[in-house]
């Protein structure tokens, strides 16, 4: 109670210390009356000294705040107007002043680039791309054309990266079509639909509070030629070919109007995986935005992606059904409403040949070969209501629910020192969660906006495991060995809770205050045959206060700086115990240029062991291991450092970008497993206290325009774990490291063919210190990719290569990938195909990895992906 009255206290004193001078209003085109969004507004002084800047909202109004009277100069620009420039006198607390701007018929030269061919006009926080000269026509869907953009590409992720930042939304035709599902939207929006693209650096969403910016970010935006407006267009297409292999698929939309609305289907059985592990997570990441800032978002029991998202080289067969709807209705200015979903059924095989070593005991050695026949289904459904009244206020509410069922049999035949056995594993997960979210933001006075959120979220997750064999499968404690086990377990949780913000504007700064309580029980169930049963309970209360300062000391440079205070209390296995945390935070940013910045970050965070790590009884984790009971206390402190420097630039003379980042991880004690083998081949996992973890991550990413119609690109990712653990009853060093780097050369623009070649390569170092142990793996794939027109632009071809090499100190395997496509354009609007991936090796081809944990040596020998070779037909509509 008293941490509410002294935040209303506080809020009420900001607001009526820090009065300030408003000035809002409209900015509009002469000739329509219409407002012009993303319009710049540039203030100085008598003296010509700049004093602020920023641009209109999706409704063409803006804000600015000054903190004394006096005359001022009003700097109005947008893009194909005529600058304008208004001296006023500001007098008034609030002064209401709309702009008017007219067409100029004349070239922007201070806007457009120096070189040729100009393809970029640069304003501000606005890139617009002049897709005449960067494109030739052989492109066929968004991606494509992004692809030949300066400074924008798809990350590993499927996320947009433009000039090193990576892209919050993709908007098509002015709306975020499937949210942050960056890879599919760009591979189904078709190239002959889009208009015009451009970057937003200061998008303004709907719900945005006019002087506050609390819906702003970066956006790339692309526009729909009018001929696809209003309308339902897309195509259709179906391929076949060798080996029984088949695809249909579907991409649907309407642009225009107050109803949009886009379908994606897919049906296939050459392999292509329509969602990615990383997509998936950032889709359940929606609900509680919000609360993330405080790092009170919900733990989930299960944060593993399913296993249908694992890399295609770990995959033998994939059968995949996919569905994606969006639909976002706009009836007015006021409201918004938008639902999402995304289905996925897939079925697949898989076949691996395992050698494990185990350190705890070097004469244990493990060899296996698995064949697991899987089906996974997933949904994910996301509805989305906004109604803004006026520029002060907005009210929205999000829905996030996410069922899941997945059934999967393993045939094991294992061997371990000199004895033979065969298993047989089922094992079923049906669960699902439920996200709710609700917020009000309201301007109280032009200086203090309020937000207040409440959620409530819900999972369930139910699983049975079934294993048999013929020989006993484990050896339990007091326990005689059995030929089969069976197991039952029940997860349950409901967490509840609110947040309540503030911001205050004062000067360059602004002030926000969050206080909030989540609340959470638990409970976990289990249920084995030749286990004793168990369950017990959580309970946990966060109650936390968090103050934030973000300061513009300059133009160029701003400040963030957080300091957060918390208090947990948790009972659990009948103990309870309160912790009072303090969690602060910093981030300095400098803006060298429009588009160079110089940024760094650093955060300090402490949280407690999660149910699953302090279990108290054993239970079955599969076939191969046993979870034993925990060492780690309930009440055990788990503090976290985490440092991340970056560095952005972008010419917009050259199109050349750099993107650089260093980040440092620092926990000196965080949950890690010791694993003791006993002589029956059964890993017993135990859950202790790991010291002094440090994390090193890099990235330099380099694309250097050479000419406009050459470049050479870099990408280079570094990653190194260092930390302190246990192997049976030995401290030990365990050292992880990866390096990744793409180098190649590339063409873009010329006529008749372009080219990319280059070189990958990977290496994954493991060390344990214990026993002296170093393994290593590497991948290197030379690569060279060819594509162009031909017959006047009816027909487009690209062909694809790539010799792969795979080596462990084990083992090396090889091969040569080919990946033909080839369309020809019968009519307008018919297209014929025929499409190849890795069709040297239709059978399937194997690869040899390293999969190494902290307690044991494994090396994998894979089925990969079996290629394919399609004829396939396109109506478009």
């Amino acid at each position: 109670m008293l941490k509410n009255i002294f935040l209303l206290f506080f809020i009420s004193f900001t607001t009526r210390f820090f009065a300030q001078y408003q000035i809002t209003g409209n900015v509009l085109s002469q000739e329509a009356n219409k407002p012009l969004k993303f319009a710049t507004i540039q203030i100085s002084n008598n003296a010509k000294q700049f004093v602020d800047y920023t641009t209109t909202d999706s409704n063409g109004l803006y804000s600015l705040e000054i903190t004394k009277a006096g005359r001022y100069f009003f700097e109005i620009s947008f893009i194909g107007y005529v600058k304008e420039t208004y001296e006023i006198n500001i007098t008034e607390k609030i002064t209401q002043k709309d702009f008017i701007l007219k067409k100029d018929v004349t070239e922007l030269k201070e806007i457009v680039l120096k070189f040729d061919p100009k393809v970029m006009k640069v304003a501000n926080d606005t890139i617009t791309y002049n897709l005449k000269k960067l494109t030739d026509g052989s492109e066929k869907t968004l991606k494509n054309i992004l692809d030949k953009l300066p400074g924008v590409r798809l990350n590993s992720s499927g996320q947009i990266i433009v000039n090193g930042k990576t892209v919050k939304k993709l908007l098509i035709d002015g709306e975020e079509l499937f949210k942050n599902q960056h890879r599919n939207t760009t591979e189904n929006v078709t190239a002959d639909m889009v208009k015009g693209i451009r970057y937003l650096n200061k998008y303004q969403d709907f719900g945005n509070i006019t002087g506050f910016n609390n819906k702003e970010s970066n956006a790339l935006d692309v526009s729909i030629k009018d001929e696809y407006k209003n309308k339902i267009t897309g195509n259709f297409s179906i391929q076949t070919g060798y080996n029984l292999k088949h695809s249909f698929k579907t991409n649907l939309f309407r642009f225009g109007g107050k109803l949009k609305f886009g379908f994606i289907g897919d049906w296939n059985s050459i392999g292509k995986q329509s969602i990615t592990a990383n997509e998936y997570n950032q889709l359940r990441a929606i609900s509680f935005d919000g609360l993330d800032k405080n790092g009170f978002k919900v733990n989930r029991f299960n944060n593993d992606s399913p296993k249908f998202l694992e890399p295609t080289n770990n995959i033998a067969e994939r059968t995949n059904i996919f569905g994606a709807l969006s639909l976002i209705y706009k009836p007015s200015k006021k409201t918004k409403i938008s639902f999402l979903n995304i289905s996925s059924n897939t079925t697949q095989k898989q076949r691996i040949a395992n050698s494990r070593i185990f350190f705890n005991n070097v004469n244990l050695n493990q060899i296996e070969q698995k064949k697991m026949g899987s089906q996974f289904f997933l949904n994910n459904s996301i509805l989305e209501f906004g109604y803004q009244p006026n520029n002060t206020s907005f009210f929205e509410y999000t829905l996030n629910y996410n069922p899941q069922h997945s059934d999967e049999d393993t045939d094991i035949n294992n061997q371990f020192s000199g004895t033979t056995n065969t298993l047989f594993q089922n094992q079923q997960v049906d669960q699902y969660s439920l996200d709710q979210q609700i917020s009000y933001f309201k301007k109280v006075t032009h200086k203090t906006l309020l937000k207040s959120t409440g959620f409530f979220s819900t999972e369930l997750i139910k699983s049975k495991l079934n294993v048999s064999g013929n020989t006993p499968v484990f050896i339990l404690n007091s326990v005689a060995p059995n030929t089969s086990i069976f197991q039952k377990q029940i997860l349950k949780k409901n967490s509840i809770g609110y947040q309540l913000e503030s911001i205050s504007k004062f000067k360059k700064h602004k002030l926000g205050f969050s206080q909030g309580i989540v609340a959470t029980n638990s409970s976990f169930k289990n249920q084995a045959v030749q286990l004793e049963d168990f369950n017990f309970t959580t309970h946990r209360i966060d109650s936390y206060l968090n103050a934030t300062l973000k300061s513009k000391l300059h133009y160029k440079l701003r400040t963030s700086t957080s300091i957060g205070y918390k208090y947990v209390n948790l009972n659990r296995f009948e103990t309870s115990f309160d912790n009072y945390l303090f969690t602060p935070a910093l981030e300095i940013d400098y803006l060298i240029s429009n588009h160079k910045s110089l940024g760094f970050e650093y955060k300090y965070d402490i949280d407690l062991p999660k149910n699953d790590k302090v279990t108290p009884k054993k239970y079955f984790q599969n076939y191969l291991n046993i979870k034993q009971p925990s060492t780690v206390k309930n009440n055990q402190l788990l503090p976290k450092h985490s440092f991340n420097l970056y560095f952005s630039n972008f010419n917009s003379k050259t199109g050349s970008n750099i993107s650089t980042n260093l980040g440092y991880k620092y926990a000196p004690n965080f949950i890690t497993l010791n694993t003791i083998v006993d002589n029956a081949g059964t890993a017993n996992n135990f859950a202790i206290t790991g010291t002094n973890q440090q994390q090193i991550n890099a990235g330099l990413f380099l694309d250097k325009k050479m000419k406009i119609k050459i470049g050479i690109l870099s990408n280079s990712i570094f990653y190194s774990l260092r930390e302190r653990n246990e192997i049976g009853s030995s401290s030990n060093k365990t050292s992880i490291e990866y390096f990744k780097q793409k180098l190649g050369i590339y063409s873009r623009y010329i006529k008749g063919i372009n080219f990319d070649l280059g070189l990958e390569f990977e290496q994954n170092t493991f060390e344990v210190s214990l026993f002296n142990s170093i393994t290593k793996s590497t991948t290197t794939k030379p690569y060279l990719i060819l594509n162009g027109t031909i017959l006047d632009k009816k027909i487009t071809w690209n062909i694809a290569t790539e010799y792969a090499i795979y080596k462990t100190e084990l083992a090396k395997t090889k091969f040569f990938r080919l990946n033909p496509l080839l369309t020809y354009s019968i009519k307008e609007n018919l297209e014929l195909s025929l499409e190849g991936n890795n069709i040297f090796n239709i059978n399937n081809a194997q690869i040899t990895l390293n999969s190494n944990t902290i307690n044991y040596f494994e090396n994998q020998t894979i089925d990969t992906l079996e290629g394919y070779l399609v004829l396939g037909l396109t109506y478009k509509l």
